[in-house]
């Protein structure tokens, strides 16, 4: 059977490019025909096999690719709230809107990354509320509270997200509602940031929500959809989990770090 395995999977890989192997499957098809018969089990374990490298070898290609043109000129605040390490050696730029499906789930995928790399990784989370009028109020908030502190800035964006459905049945009033959990008696410091960012276009949480937006879509970086990530300058858009994996390790090897055997 392993004989077999290893001839369907060498012909498989090898065919389109040999032109012997190319030429004998054409003068005798029984070939690949009677190692199918032999072995139904090991073609298709075969095809599996191939399948992966293929889908492994794409992956490290689109990685290749993107690294080659990184975007260099996000800004990063340092000011603003992150979760990792400030000295990270890789910064993964988010950005989200808390009505969008697959940014909560980038949220829970994102969070994995982190506890798999550790302090190897940092995420900073920026605006892009795409998905219309109901998107505006949660990021807004998020920015009102980082103002005053941005830990309790985190909390509010884990709450949203952990209760997503919540918040598209009953918007902003369910924002409110996590602003005054996780605030208690400051919550009136981030509303009045909240207030004035309205008619204020210079405040910083208007500043802020203009300057992450004017960046996402700007022509540089073309951002139309959410999730769209930064990682180290990598532009990835959409939830592409392992894409952002694989970028991880790339950005990490190469700048020499070491990964433990669970990470590679």
């Amino acid at each position: 059977m392993k004989s077999v395995f290893a001839l369907i999977s060498f012909t498989l890989i090898f065919s389109g490019c040999s032109p012997l192997i190319k030429q004998a499957i054409k003068n005798d098809p029984s070939i690949i025909y009677e190692a199918l018969k032999k072995d139904p089990e090991g073609y298709r374990d075969a095809v599996m096999h191939v399948q992966k490298s293929l889908q492994a070898s794409d992956k490290l290609n689109e990685v290749a690719k993107l690294l080659k043109d990184p975007f260099t000129d996000a800004k990063i605040d340092n000011s603003r709230p992150f979760v990792g390490p400030k000295d990270a050696p890789v910064t993964i730029i988010k950005y989200a809107d808390y009505q969008c499906g697959y940014c909560a789930r980038a949220h829970f995928a994102v969070k994995e990354l982190q506890k798999k790399y550790g302090k190897n990784v940092r995420v900073m989370y920026k605006q892009l509320p795409v998905l219309g009028p109901k998107s505006v109020p949660p990021a807004r908030y998020f920015e009102a509270i980082s103002m005053v502190d941005n830990a309790k800035a985190l909390e509010f964006h884990a709450k949203i997200y952990s209760n997503q459905r919540t918040l598209q049945q009953k918007g902003t009033e369910y924002v409110v509602s996590v602003a005054k959990e996780v605030m208690g008696a400051d919550f009136k410091k981030a509303k009045k940031n909240y207030d004035d960012s309205l008619t204020d276009k210079n405040h910083p949480v208007a500043l802020r929500l203009a300057s992450d937006a004017s960046e996402a879509t700007g022509p540089k970086l073309g951002f139309q959809g959410t999730p769209a990530f930064l990682v180290e300058g990598a532009k990835v858009n959409g939830f592409k989990p392992e894409l952002l994996e694989e970028l991880v390790i790339q950005i990490l090897k190469n700048k020499g770090i070491k990964l433990d055997k669970n990470n590679s």
